[in-house]
């Protein structure tokens, strides 16, 4: 009895090691990125201080194949806008968005990139992740 418990379990060890190599015998690989928050409304910009206020924290939250973990990549990706001289990403921390205080627009891209080959990225892929922002 106690061997057939044990060549049981080691089978099921087996088992299990089996199909991890199988399922991930390639590293994890970014396959997508949610940016939140989504469809923000900026009103009252105030530009007394520096950076200008209301400001809004956006996090990147990277998928990756094989169905690992979602991760916060937050401070990895390079994080962009479509209006920079109506509203810019501040140096720190990493998705800090505010407004210039230079005039209004609707429905303004923010955008969080990732390059597969960041030394020369034509020359590789790219995932991102998009928001929109309106600033009254």
């Amino acid at each position: 009895m106690k061997a057939f418990v044990f060549r049981s379990i080691g089978i099921a060890a087996l088992c299990v090691s089996l199909l991890a190599l199988l399922s991930c015998g390639n590293d994890q690989r970014l396959v997508s990125i949610v940016v939140s928050p989504q469809n923000v409304t900026i009103t009252g910009v105030d530009c007394t201080t520096a950076p200008c206020q209301p400001t809004i924290q956006y996090k990147a939250i990277g998928f990756y194949n094989h169905g690992g973990k979602p991760k916060d990549i937050t401070g990895q990706v390079i994080w962009t806008t479509d209006a920079p001289s109506i509203i810019q990403f501040q140096s720190s921390p990493a998705g800090l968005l505010a407004p210039t205080g230079n005039g209004a627009g609707t429905n303004l891209g923010v955008t969080a990139t990732v390059y597969s080959n960041t030394s020369n990225p034509s020359a590789g892929t790219l995932v991102f992740g998009t928001a929109v922002i309106t600033v009254n």
